[in-house]
């Protein structure tokens, strides 16, 4: 589980505002599940459900693939990798 906070800290270049509609998204598909525990100030944490765990393997994937597109400092340029 990771508050929006954390979230947040390891993607530095994404707004909250952007961060939290991407959330909502996720939720709305069953990627994601929100907990809202009932504190002040209000605790909210994230966790992936099965659906989104399903999904890991697909993204390690995405992230092998981009990461060897930047080790051959290939753009978007239309070549074929």
């Amino acid at each position: 589980m990771q508050r929006i906070c954390e979230l947040a800290r390891h993607n530095p270049t994404a707004s909250r505002r952007v961060l939290s509609l991407q959330l909502k998204e996720l939720e709305e598909h069953g990627v994601v599940k929100k907990i809202i525990y009932p504190e002040l100030p209000p605790k909210v944490e994230y966790f992936l459900t099965g659906l989104g765990e399903s999904l890991l393997p697909i993204v390690d994937l995405m992230e092998k693939w981009g990461d060897n597109l930047l080790t051959k400092g290939l753009q978007h340029t239309g070549d074929k990798v």
